[in-house]
């Protein structure tokens, strides 16, 4: 599948090199995560968009402990969701044409919360499903992770040319939609 663009190494030079504490899967924060998909559901609720928990969380693998949660929103819907979002979890983190990320701390749990749509939000649910029916790939990312937690730049760089080598493997067959 061609999957979404796959970064030059000097993109993750923009985090700082220090180490990355990752956290063993917990129970609760999926039961935290899919609270905060329902509550997001229900404020978006005249707006037909999809609302998934993904990442770590629903993987049930190791992670940095946050909980991330995707909207894959309709092009014609961008601009209303987006100001839903802002007006509800302030200014994001990260806007692009096509991806916004709003980082948010509730009572000491962190969220990271990405609007997609577009190509590329059709691909990230594609590998999200695919990951998810596949417990020997997420072994292995769960892998790649610990293997570079020594440093930010390198666990970015590798989490994502991971992901990007399972976005090429994903067979044709599998990429109904896109």
């Amino acid at each position: 599948m061609k999957g979404t663009i796959n970064l030059p190494d000097e993109y993750f030079l923009k985090y700082k090199d220090r180490p990355v504490k990752l956290i063993p899967f917990d129970p609760k924060t999926k039961k935290i995560g899919l609270k905060m998909v329902d509550n997001i559901k229900e404020m978006l609720g005249e707006f037909p968009c999809e609302v998934l928990l993904r990442g770590s969380t629903l993987y049930e693998i190791s992670g940095k402990g946050d909980i991330e949660i995707g909207i894959y929103v309709d092009k014609k819907e961008w601009e209303n969701v987006f100001e839903i979002l802002k007006e509800k979890f302030g200014e994001p983190g990260v806007v692009e044409e096509e991806y916004v990320r709003f980082n948010l701390d509730s009572s000491g749990q962190e969220f990271e919360i990405m609007m997609f749509t577009g190509r590329g939000g059709l691909v990230d649910k594609k590998l999200t499903e695919y990951l998810k029916e596949r417990p020997e790939l997420l072994r292995e990312y769960e892998e790649v992770k610990k293997k570079y937690t020594y440093s930010k730049i390198d666990y970015n760089r590798e989490k994502n040319r991971f992901l990007r080598r399972v976005e090429a493997e994903i067979p044709e067959e599998y990429n109904d939609g896109l």
